[in-house]
């Protein structure tokens, strides 16, 4: 285990006013600002041989870390104390400051509206079913909302790939785990009839799910996966696009609900 480097006080500094003292700590060849707040150790800066950048990075620290918004001149204050001799006016350190505030920020995520869900929020607009488009649900966004717990979203060809199943698989799973029920649809019958998967979401909404013989019926129609496929289907491969294979899925489900009834 390797020795820890003792720490050697080089200096001392107060703010009684905001209960907060600093101390200049030297630890091997570095030096470090370390932090008190109403007597508790917050952190430390680490003294770099760019002085201004250690000092914009100290004014950022109590700014995030003690919600203390030190004016740059207190700050000078403290630096000066030490010896350490700020020669940059307040107006650039302030620049300085929103440059650094700005590069720790959290980009924002970025969301992508289709040009068929513009199509099937016109017609569910038509059904008068209260909806929310692109809503944050954890680290996810949902296409629509219909409150409390129906979640719908649209699906490209992109979510053929396996890469994306498997991301998929995860978001779905972590949906359910919230409480949500999600289906989804597929942007190519969206497009080919609206209308139709529109009708099929009121339905869900008022509480009349698709049974089974709906959904083999969608499936053989022309339309190529004209339904809303629920997590069931989607944990068995939904996304394959062989109809046989989903069809004799469904047959399976089918006959285990049959099953099940006659145990009963």
């Amino acid at each position: 285990m390797k020795n820890r480097k003792p720490e050697i006080k080089l200096g001392e500094f107060n703010y009684p006013d905001y209960e907060i003292k600093f101390e200049l700590i030297k630890t091997g060849t570095k030096q470090y600002i370390f932090i008190y707040h109403k007597s508790r150790r917050k952190g430390k800066i680490r003294i770099k041989e760019n002085i201004i950048e250690s000092f914009v990075a100290f004014i950022s620290f109590l700014k995030n870390s003690i919600n203390l918004n030190l004016s740059i001149n207190d700050a000078k204050k403290v630096f000066s104390s030490f010896n350490f001799k700020i020669d940059l006016s307040d107006e650039k350190i302030n620049d300085l400051l929103a440059s650094k505030q700005n590069k720790n920020k959290k980009p924002t995520p970025v969301v992508t509206v289709s040009k068929t869900e513009d199509i099937l929020a016109k017609y569910l607009k038509k059904l008068k079913i209260p909806f929310k488009r692109q809503v944050r649900i954890g680290n996810y966004t949902v296409d629509f909302l219909i409150e409390p717990n129906i979640v719908v979203e649209v699906e490209g060809l992109v979510h053929y790939r396996k890469d994306v199943i498997e991301k998929d698989y995860r978001r779905v799973n972590y949906l359910e785990s919230q409480g949500y029920i999600v289906y989804r649809f597929y942007s190519r019958n969206i497009k080919e009839d609206p209308k139709g998967i529109a009708k099929t979401i009121y339905e869900i909404w008022k509480g009349k799910t698709p049974t089974i013989q709906r959904i083999r019926q969608s499936l053989q129609s022309n339309s190529q996966f004209n339904t809303p496929f629920k997590h069931e289907i989607e944990k068995q491969k939904a996304f394959s696009s062989s109809h046989s294979y989903i069809l004799n899925r469904l047959n399976e489900i089918a006959k285990d609900m049959e099953e099940n009834r006659n145990i009963s």
